[in-house]
């Protein structure tokens, strides 16, 4: 869920493993962090876009889960 509203936040993502971003949302270690994404992405609430970055699925969602 931190992982979540962390990209969602940030709008747009693909530096989870830099120690700064962890430290920020309160990611613990980086096997945490890419079980997670995994998750997200298997499950649809996050894409990765033509850039590289990952995003959420759904534009309302992510407002509410950046507030």
């Amino acid at each position: 869920m931190r992982l979540l509203k962390a990209i969602a936040m940030e709008k747009k993502e693909s530096e989870f493993y830099e120690a700064s971003f962890m430290r920020k949302y309160a990611l613990t270690a980086p096997s945490s962090v890419k079980l997670a994404l995994s998750a997200l992405i298997d499950k649809t609430l996050i894409l990765k876009g033509e850039d590289g970055s990952y995003y959420v699925y759904d534009r309302f969602f992510s407002l509410w889960l950046a507030k």
